[in-house]
């Protein structure tokens, strides 16, 4: 599976749909920050079909359901960066949903320079795969 010209290894993606792929995130800004896409290479929410906007929008749905099951959270950011301009740094529509706890940021908003920081060409570490296949086994149980 692609994630952009990214290969996705099949240990990190916890839910498969015909049209949509959720993953876990190789440099999470926060602990469980994932990933939700279109398994087809779309670059902006417009260029979707109805079936995979659908789709992606249910897929977020049981994958927020997940994430607030396993990191024990009532809250989630969930945001597109739709185009360049708006801080999309991989040619690939996708979803972020990362769970929310209380103090994560100082100021509410720095979610989203904690989510720039994480897809930068120079970010922190890489996480393990074997930590991203653990993290994806445990959301999978939950979505099965």
């Amino acid at each position: 599976m692609f994630f952009s010209q990214f290969v996705i290894d099949p240990g990190q993606v916890f839910l498969l749909t015909p049209l949509v792929m959720g993953f876990v995130n190789l440099r999470p800004a926060v602990p469980g920050h994932v990933l939700l896409s279109p398994r087809r290479v779309a670059l902006r929410l417009k260029d979707l079909t109805a079936a995979e906007l659908t789709e992606l929008i249910l897929c977020s749905h049981r994958a927020a359901r997940a994430l607030e099951e396993l990191h024990g959270v009532s809250s989630l950011s969930i945001t597109i960066q739709d185009g360049l301009l708006a801080g999309q740094t991989v040619p690939h529509l996708h979803m972020h949903l990362l769970p929310r706890r209380a103090g994560d940021f100082g100021h509410n908003d720095q979610v989203y320079d904690a989510i720039d920081r994480s897809s930068s060409p120079h970010p922190g570490a890489a996480r393990t795969l074997d930590d991203m296949r653990a993290e994806a086994d445990a959301l999978r149980q939950i979505l099965n």
